[in-house]
């Protein structure tokens, strides 16, 4: 197995001499097994949808301004 990406809090991620990509999510005991085009779309909705939540926390910080009412 050829780590690929470690947290002490989250788990990690490792890709077998097969090619499959094995996420390990922490201390549950979770394992989740991918093809690498699988966990590469996977990747890019969490990317996806990380962006999204980044946008909505910008909007909200700009409609937080003091002297500034907040958009319904």
């Amino acid at each position: 197995m050829k780590l690929l990406a470690h947290d002490n809090k989250l788990g990690y991620v490792e890709r077998c001499q097969h090619g499959n990509v094995h996420l390990n999510v922490g201390i549950s005991g979770v394992s989740l097994y991918f093809t690498t085009d699988t966990f590469m779309s996977l990747a890019a909705m969490i990317k996806h949808a990380a962006s999204k939540i980044m946008d909505e926390e910008v909007a909200f910080l700009l409609t937080d301004m003091p002297g500034e009412e907040k958009k319904k």
